[in-house]
Order: structure tokens, then sequence, then C-alpha cells
């Protein structure tokens, strides 16, 4: 057979296809961090990609503004409340189970792994829940009172992933950012607010719940099931599904919560978070304070060597807001706990020589993304407005809705009577 008819022939392209093909590579450029062609506004100069007639855009910010921004320390100031939320919704005094090392050759079933709900929404108001939350389980509420940022582990996931590029890759990989001419996907991710429990502080909760599996294949409402929750369910020794019960079964356990206050590069953060399980009391001494959580995972044998990847650092952030002293996971063999690995903080560090380094940069950014939002909100114009941080097109958009004139008139003019009645009209914040 002649090779020009082979599998393996590709005939030369034409001048044409080739500037085709650079076309689409600048279109679909992986990094938003570096790459400065990967704005969609850039790239179509001549067209109005987003028509953002119903709202009002105070300030917008991508990720390659804040590779400048300098280094964070972090330090850990307090804990503010603490409380247990039991799988029937009924709250009670904080009392997690310590970890216990699972045995090896377990059988494990599958669970239906949910995902956290929204911070806030129709049925749920984050600002009365939390000081709700605070007044009737707080152990020092004394320590909110110079906080600048009241927040949750879901939110600053999202701040994590977007400062690392991992949110624009995966935006745009699932077709919400704007392409050929379509026009990008706005998503209100962000709810800004302020707290009256925290005067000096804004709140910044989530009213989207962002994951990989989102806009994916499988839909929102259609549970995941993973290893995990029966995983949880044997280390914090709580009840598990009987052998009659079907491997999707649900298995929902108790979970515990804590709002924690920390310093991050002068900027004071409280940071609600949820554990299912504590370091035990026998190894306080290889953890930096008792009491700290426990992340239980699960994955296959080939991806054993993948808590040590590119997203270390993504993940070490994240033990550090959420007071985590360890990580346990299981690595399964066809249903079977085939092995255990346990790692602490310290030994990421030891492994890691330059992860303390490379953690204090991305917190860095972090804060910088976190003061540049708190900043345009406390501005006269956006005072008393509800305000969101809207995700379109791998930026970050400070936004308020567009209301009619005799609305607006109102927020010019907000005295006392004025508020009183955008209150009454459901229009202030």
């Amino acid at each position: 057979m002649p090779y020009s008819q082979s599998k393996r022939y590709r005939p030369p392209r034409s001048s044409k296809e080739k500037r085709r093909s650079e076309r689409r590579k600048a279109l679909n450029s992986p990094s938003y961090l570096n790459d400065d062609t990967s704005n969609q506004w850039e790239a179509y100069p001549g067209e109005d990609i987003l028509k953002d007639t119903d709202i009002d855009i105070y300030e917008y910010w991508s990720a390659r503004e804040l590779l400048d921004d300098p280094s964070a320390q972090f330090k850990f100031l307090g804990e503010i409340a603490a409380w247990t939320e039991l799988a029937d919704g009924s709250v009670q005094p904080y009392d997690p189970p310590e970890y216990r090392r699972p045995t090896p050759n377990l059988d494990l079933k599958k669970g239906q792994l949910r995902e956290q709900p929204e911070d806030q929404g129709p049925d749920r108001d984050f600002k009365d829940e939390f000081a709700k939350q605070v007044a009737e389980y707080g152990t020092n509420p004394e320590l909110l009172e110079d906080v600048d940022i009241v927040t949750t582990m879901p939110a600053l996931r999202i701040f994590i992933a977007f400062v690392e590029g991992r949110l624009q890759d995966d935006m745009r990989s699932k077709g919400q950012h704007a392409k050929g001419g379509s026009e990008a996907t706005r998503i209100d991710m962000i709810r800004v607010g302020r707290m009256p429990c925290a005067p000096k502080a804004i709140s910044l909760s989530t009213t989207f719940t962002w994951s990989t599996n989102r806009f994916g294949m499988r839909s929102r409402d259609q549970k995941q099931r993973s290893f995990i929750p029966y995983l949880q369910a044997v280390v914090s020794n709580e009840k598990r599904p009987s052998a009659k019960e079907a491997d999707d079964a649900e298995v929902v356990q108790p979970a515990h919560f804590r709002i924690l206050k920390y310093e991050v590069g002068g900027l004071k953060i409280a940071v609600r978070a949820r554990h299912y399980v504590i370091m035990p009391s026998v190894d306080n001494n290889a953890v930096d304070r008792p009491g700290m959580g426990v992340e239980v995972m699960a994955s296959r044998p080939l991806n054993a060597g993948m808590l040590w990847d590119a997203k270390l650092r993504m993940r070490y952030a994240e033990m550090l807001f959420a007071d985590t002293g360890m990580i346990c996971r299981g690595i399964v063999v066809a249903s079977h706990l085939a092995d255990i690995q346990e790692v602490t903080r310290n030994d990421l560090e030891l492994d890691r020589p330059r992860l303390w380094e490379e953690t204090e940069d991305m917190l860095g950014r972090i804060v910088g993304f976190m003061r540049r939002v708190k900043e345009v909100a406390e501005s006269p114009g956006s005072q008393n407005r509800p305000i969101w941080l809207q995700y379109a097109n791998a930026e970050f958009r400070l936004i308020s809705p567009a209301y009619p004139d005799d609305i607006e008139e109102l927020f010019m003019d907000p005295t006392e009577e004025n508020l009183a009645e955008l209150r009454t009209l459901g229009y202030a914040d």
C-alpha cells in the first residue's frame, strides 16, 4: 500500500487551515494566568460579547492582576463558635468523634456523596444563620469585633481555584466562556453582604455550588456515588449501612462545624468550616494544636501518588483555612480497602520543602483579591445595595441589579426613611 493511502499519512495543510488552527488555539488557551490572548474581549474587539444591560458593574478582576501581590503570612487566632449538626437536621453542642484507623482489607459500600448546599438561598439567609450560630454556640464571640471578612470554606475553595486558574480551566472545558461569537454564561457565585454581629466586616457567602461535576454529564440533582461516606462512618465509628441495604444507600453522618479566626497578610478572616472527625488525642503532638480535623478521601491505586501533584498547594491552603491536621486517604481496589494514606501537614512540609513558600504566595493573591472586593463593597456607590461577585468569561465582577429610576433615586439619597422604604420593597441589603 502506498504511504499516502496509509492511516498514518496526513496531507499537508493549506495556509487557510493553518490560520484557522492558530486562531482556535488562541481561543482555547488553557492558561488564564500568563496568556494575554485568553480574554475574549481582546479576541473579539469589535463585538459586544456580554450584553450587561440588566446589571451595574462596579469593578472586575482577572487572575493575572493578582500575580504581583506580595506573599502573606498565616496565623491562627482562635475559635469563635462550634456546634454539631445531626443527621436529622437538629443541632447540639460540639461533640465530634476522634479518628480511628480502619482495618485493612475492609469491604466498603458506595454511598451518596452530596454537595454542600449554598450558604445563601431563597429559603436560607447567611447573615441571620451566622448570627444565630454565634449567639447560641459561641465559644469566643468577642473575636468577631475586629474581623474584616466573614466567609465559608466553599467560598474559599472558589477563590483558591480562581487565583490558581483551575476554576477558569474547568469553566472553559464546560463551555461556559465566550467562544465563536456566543455569549459567556454569567454565574452569580458569591453574595457580598454586611454582618451586624461583625460591624467592620463584609460577608462572602456562596450562592452557587462549584464542583468539577457541575455542568458536566452528571446533573446537580443526581447524587454522586462514592466510598467516602462509608469510610467516614468507619473512621468515626458511626452507624454503617447493613449488608441488606443496596450499594447506593445514603449514609448521612453528623457534621461538626467550627467558626475559626485567622490573620492572613494583615486581613482578619472568620471562616466557617465543617469536619466529620477530629484528630485522636494521643496524636496531639503530631499536629499544631488539639482538636484539628481529619479530611477523609478515597482513591484508586492508579491515583495513589496524585496527592503530591501540582494541586498540592491548593490542598494545603484548604487544610490551613479548615484547620485540618491530617488527610486520611483510602486506596480502594474492587470495593476493598487495600491501603491507607495518613499524611499530616508536617509530613507534607517535609515531603515538599518549598510547599510553605508556594502556599504563602497563593495566600497573598487570595488576600489581595478579598481586599479589593472589600474596598469596592465599602465605597459610597455600593452602600446599602445588594451586590454579588459574578463569574463571567474568566473574570470576577462585582455587580448589582439595575433598578428602575424611582428605586435608583432612593438609593442616591440613603436617608433612614428611604432605606426603610427600600427594605419594605425588598431592595435594600
